[in-house]
């Protein structure tokens, strides 16, 4: 059962303030610590009686990032029991979500490049830290952008749905139950795409963010789920130039790059883009205007996280780009005679869509099962 919005709720050892986030699965308060009088943001599952993947939701966004100390994200402080769930208890740096900022001062046609270009850097250094960490965020959006006006900071919230793996193959969903938010998602997280979701799906996302931010818009606007989902997979986006003949041609190319259809086609490193966005920022401030340059000179490859192949079910190919340093042709036959002798135990893997082969190759030495112990738990 979904409890009221406005109800006001106690938890043991914290004063609850006032509330700053009402959303469909939870609630999020300011408040402060008694014991300390710290300031906090308090996440809550909006449900009384929480569907164990809301549970599990809730614990991912604290379990992955509670041992990550980089600057551009809110950092947890700890998982309080509440109810039949939990209270994620945030630290409050004085932030307001980008959609909340944009709402607030009615900018319709987008915000100012001398603004945009300061959060753009700021959102493509935070994702190469979290790129570098094997962290894929999956949910980049407006909401999930908070700016301190003050001090200017920009941090990334919201690691509900976020992934520690180097690639995850989506299934085929229903568009209602997609994770992700629908209007930014990428064509490969849509599970219609026969590939898997690697960091690049972050790009697509923060291209529809860029969009919306500097059109106040967003490029594919389509009601109907499904509708939207055939936009993201088939239908081109307009460029920003179409929108606003103002913006500078090469911003956007910068932003349809960001939103192409094929995940090779956008920037392959968050270096890459902060490179060409820090150009773009250095030209606007010496001269107010942008020349053409190449992009992507500076961009690297693959990053930190294994690039995997197109389509899904874990190869051979795949299992020696992730280990490289493994020889499967000693093994080859030693492997392929015990397996062949347990014929009864090769139905236990058809639903994996691959051959078990390479699963069991993975682990014949330690330092491979002791990284996939690293990458999962």
């Amino acid at each position: 059962m979904l409890v009221l919005s406005d109800k006001i709720y106690s938890l043991a050892g914290y004063r609850i303030l006032k509330q700053i986030y009402c959303g469909s699965k939870t609630l999020v308060y300011r408040g402060v610590k008694e014991q300390d009088q710290t300031p906090v943001v308090i996440k809550l599952i909006r449900n009384e009686s929480p569907t164990f993947s809301e549970i599990a939701q809730f614990r991912n966004q604290y379990t992955i990032t509670k041992n990550l100390n980089l600057p551009g994200i809110v950092q947890p402080l700890c998982l309080e029991n509440y109810g039949s769930g939990y209270a994620l208890i945030m630290e409050d740096f004085g932030g307001i979500s980008l959609k909340d900022w944009v709402r607030q001062n009615k900018l319709q046609h987008g915000i100012t490049l001398k603004e945009f270009f300061h959060i753009a850097i700021a959102i493509a250094s935070s994702l190469e830290e979290l790129h570098r960490s094997r962290i894929i965020h999956k949910d980049i959006k407006p909401a999930n952008i908070l700016i301190n006006l003050s001090t200017l900071e920009v941090k990334i919230i919201d690691f509900s749905i976020a992934t520690l793996v180097p690639r995850e193959i989506q299934d085929l969903k229903n568009p209602n139950v997609l994770e992700g938010t629908l209007a930014y998602i990428s064509p490969e997280q849509t599970g219609r795409m026969n590939r898997g979701i690697d960091y690049r799906s972050d790009f697509y996302s923060l291209g529809i963010t860029f969009f919306e931010l500097l059109t106040g818009q967003l490029p594919f606007t389509n009601t109907d789920p499904m509708e939207l989902v055939h936009a993201h997979i088939a239908k081109q986006p307009p460029t920003l130039h179409q929108i606003n003949p103002n913006h500078p041609l090469i911003l956007s190319a910068i932003v349809s790059k960001l939103m192409a259809k094929n995940a090779e086609d956008r920037y392959q490193s968050a270096l890459g883009l902060k490179y060409d966005l820090e150009t773009c920022d250095r030209q606007w401030q010496e001269s107010g205007n942008i020349t053409t340059f190449d992009l992507a000179t500076k961009d690297i490859s693959g990053g930190s996280i294994p690039i995997l192949s197109k389509g899904t079910g874990l190869t051979q190919k795949s299992c020696t780009n992730l280990f490289p340093w493994r020889s499967w042709r000693p093994w080859r036959f030693v492997i392929s005679l015990l397996f062949e002798a347990k014929i009864p135990y090769k139905n236990k893997f058809a639903h994996l869509g691959c051959s078990p082969l390479p699963l069991i190759l993975l682990c014949i030495e330690m330092r491979e099962l002791i990284i996939l112990i690293l990458i999962y738990v």
